[in-house]
């Protein structure tokens, strides 16, 4: 049974203050739009350098358009933020769900490789959150919660293939989640920073599985102790 996905108290706190029509991602066209477009400008902009007004030509809407959606550039961060999580949650964790003795090793290799893709698909935003993280609080916050949540689902499949023998004891499950789950962040981001970003994502996707396989999976038989 795949973890229940848990629900960030300081997000759902954000999207009433600073998402007052915003319906978390499946609401309103124009919402969809802002989010869209900020998007695309933040391949191209840093975000310190990004302006509302950037924002309002990109989506072609008025800025009392933007205001009646969100406060903030920041507060869109954190609703594609969100939303990117969520992607890789649901591309993730089925993944991990499947334990088969015999392909357990895959298994978490399509797993690695899953979130890895949709960290990918969103990295300027992914970059942007981990780059003002300590500027912002309200990022800060969504972004640990978010991972914390990540984490202890993680630890719940951990705990559950160590019972079932599926996983080799280690580390406490939820630490060992959660340096997997913030060291894997990291890598992909400085992966994102590369110039050849698409053989930098590559490289790290491959390590990272091997690291994931090595804390999760079985060893094999013939290996050395």
């Amino acid at each position: 049974m795949t973890p229940e996905r848990p629900i960030s108290p300081t997000l759902a706190m954000l999207r009433r203050r600073d998402r007052p029509h915003g319906q978390g991602g499946t609401g309103d066209t124009t919402e969809a739009a802002i989010m869209a477009a900020t998007e695309r400008l933040l391949e191209t902009t840093p975000l310190h350098d990004l302006s509302v007004s950037d924002v309002v030509r990109e989506a072609k809407i008025s800025r009392g358009t933007f205001y009646f959606w969100f406060s903030s550039k920041f507060a869109i961060v954190i609703a594609l933020l969100a939303e990117a999580m969520d992607e890789m949650y649901d591309a993730a964790m089925p993944v991990m769900d499947r334990f088969d003795d015999t392909s357990y090793e895959q298994v978490l290799r399509e797993g690695v490789e899953a979130g890895a893709a949709v960290w990918n698909r969103h990295r300027f935003v992914l970059r942007a959150a981990m780059q003002h993280w300590h500027n912002y609080p309200d990022l800060r916050t969504v972004l640990f919660e978010i991972v914390d949540g990540l984490s202890e689902m993680l630890a719940q499949t951990i705990e559950r293939g160590r019972a079932e023998g599926v996983i080799p004891p280690g580390p406490p499950a939820k630490h060992l989640a959660a340096t997997l789950i913030w060291s894997s962040q990291y890598c992909l981001y400085i992966a994102g920073l590369q110039d050849d970003t698409a053989t930098a994502h590559a490289e790290t996707t491959d390590t990272l599985s091997w690291i994931w396989t090595r804390a999760l999976a079985p060893a094999p038989p013939d290996a050395a102790t």
